[in-house]
């Protein structure tokens, strides 16, 4: 999940052998006359990526940036990865922990202890220590090898300008401290970046308390750019979507009973595509292509995302039942109505009489004022939402904002190419459309999202 940083050994050039038992030592990089502090030494290292990340998630960088002097017990990555597998936690959940800085404040000492230091401490007998959360560790020999709670030190020494690093092959977790919990399907899709889009539609199907219950489920998860794609390819926004008929049916499409897991996957499809029953009643065609699981053709792009209630693949499209009609894009008026921020023009065509007329066939492109536009407008003429819906010029004022044909962002960029240009609306008057800057402006008003889709044409939200 995380990307390692690139690798740099020069701090393991100079490891020997401590003559009284196996810890092994580096000595401070003669090459380097001041050391970088503990958080640049680790990124540098490149086997602590995931301490680094957990760093910054806990905003701890900065405190270990400070003059200290510490002594760092530091997990590499596969110690991390070995916590995750046994908790069957993601990264993501480990990050998003109310206890993550108790967990690696654990792992640091107020003080630089080496090596010898550290020998010294143990020689009579295991020692505990206090380390910056408050609790303590036990530092012992296990044979000639030194351990913290138990867990070995693999490599010690490493010098930073504000302390040491020494190496563990293994996480601390506080005495008292339960050991966290694996989130729910719903919640590990929450927490997960990428994956806004289908948060939103579970929330909108209403089934978000049916992928929390017990299960196990197994999920094939598409992405925010899957659904992306598919939203482009249909030319519909996420709002139509979300408030299409066949929602519930395309989520549990995307849902099989039972717990999964990539090797159960590559076993069913040993002797070839299998197909498996999803939620939904209807079925999912599972195959391998060298090397690679495909469901229905959307390829499986990170595989075991363990849940407490199942286990999530992510892949890299959006599941349509067969016999489904992929849904239809709705027309200007109730695109409008279901994207959030449109209250005032809906209530507006209403009022006009106007909502058939941008309901027919056009194709029509609209520049549709956000309900903050429309109340700085009010504002400005001290005038009331009421006064304006009750207005006699109404009519005229929203058809300035339509323009008969379906013009995209592309096709303005290229109108204007040579400058401004000036296009007739539907009201018989003219708006002057101009790129400044990269920005699209109409008659002054910017363009702040272009290409909303509709069945019947176009709409350009604008702020004014």
């Amino acid at each position: 999940m995380f990307k390692r940083l690139s690798v740099l050994f020069s701090f393991f050039a100079l490891i020997f052998v401590i003559a009284a038992c196996d810890v092994r030592t580096t000595d401070p990089d003669p090459i380097e006359d001041t050391p970088e502090d503990i958080v640049d030494t680790a990124i540098a290292a490149g086997d602590f990526g995931t301490l680094v990340a957990a760093l910054v998630e806990a905003e701890l960088v900065e405190a270990l940036r400070a003059e200290g002097p510490f002594t760092v017990f530091a997990p590499t990555d596969a110690a991390f990865a070995a916590l995750l597998e046994e908790l069957e936690l993601s990264a993501e959940e480990l990050l998003a922990l109310e206890n993550l800085s108790e967990i690696l404040l654990y792992h640091v000492l107020a003080g630089a202890f080496y090596a010898e230091d550290v020998l010294a401490l143990v020689a009579e007998g295991p020692a505990d220590v206090e380390t910056l959360s408050g609790e303590f560790v036990t530092l012992a020999l296990d044979g000639s090898s030194v351990t913290v709670n138990g867990v070995a030190v693999t490599v010690t020494d490493i010098e930073a300008s504000n302390g040491v690093i020494h190496v563990i092959d293994g996480v601390l977790i506080p005495e008292g401290e339960e050991e966290p919990e694996p989130l729910d399907i719903v919640d590990t899709a929450i927490t997960t970046e990428g994956f806004e889009t289908l948060v939103a539609a579970l929330i909108a199907a209403e089934l978000v308390e049916a992928l929390r219950a017990e299960g196990p489920f197994t999920v094939f998860a598409p992405t925010d750019e899957a659904f992306a794609a598919l939203l482009e390819e249909l030319e519909m926004s996420a709002e139509e979507l979300l408030a299409s008929d066949i929602l519930t049916d395309v989520l549990l499409y995307h849902v099989v009973a039972g717990a999964f897991s990539a090797e159960d996957v590559i076993a069913l499809t040993e002797e070839g595509p299998v197909e498996v029953e999803t939620l939904g009643g209807a079925f999912l065609t599972i195959s391998v292509e060298s090397g690679s699981v495909f469901v229905n053709g959307a390829e499986v792009i990170l595989a075991d995302v363990f849940a407490s209630n199942g286990i999530i693949h992510v892949i890299d499209g959006v599941l349509i039942p067969e016999g489904e009609e992929e849904p239809e894009p709705l027309d200007i008026v109730d695109t409008a109505i279901t994207t959030e921020g449109f209250e005032t023009l809906v209530a507006a065509l209403i009022a006009a009489e106007l909502v058939e007329a941008l309901r027919a066939e056009g194709p029509f492109t609209v520049f549709a004022p956000t309900d903050e536009a429309f109340a700085a407008l009010l504002e400005e003429l001290e005038m009331s939402a009421e006064e304006l819906l009750a207005s006699d010029i109404l009519t005229d004022v929203l058809l300035y904002h339509v323009v008969a044909g379906a013009f995209s962002a592309e096709d303005v960029i290229a109108l204007t190419e040579e400058g401004p240009v000036e296009v007739e609306t539907l009201g018989g008057a003219f708006l002057t459309i101009s790129v400044e800057s990269g920005s699209v402006f109409v008659n002054g008003a910017e363009v702040i999202l272009a290409d909303v889709f509709a069945s019947n044409g176009i709409i350009h939200v604008i702020d004014g």
